[in-house]
């Protein structure tokens, strides 16, 4: 017989294989998503009118497209749900920034 934590525990690994998580400094839900370029990025989980990113479910990863000019006036016209990038809405996100020209 499991116990309560047990069903948590499956729950919160579905969660996190969703992509889903909690930013380690604000608590805020996020979700993770990769770029074009194959890089890591959390995702505020809300669309906003003002948002540049649009979201894709890949085959393992949700994909994040950040949209310029064109195709985000395009986008906003159709009115695809554009999301914003965490690292923007952070209130704490200067604090995970790294100093120019600091060892990686």
């Amino acid at each position: 017989m499991s116990g309560d934590g047990d069903a948590l525990k499956g729950a919160e690994s579905e969660y996190e294989s969703r992509g889903f998580a909690r930013c380690r400094s604000c608590g805020a839900e996020i979700f993770w998503t990769v770029t074009t370029l194959g890089k890591r990025m959390p995702a505020d989980v809300d669309a906003i009118e003002d948002g540049t990113m649009q979201l894709l479910q890949g085959a393992r990863n949700m994909l994040s497209l950040v949209l310029t000019e064109h195709a985000l006036e395009a986008a906003r016209r159709e009115g695809v749900q554009l999301y914003g990038s965490h690292f923007s809405s952070c209130p704490d996100a200067g604090k995970w920034r790294q100093q120019k020209g600091a060892n990686k």
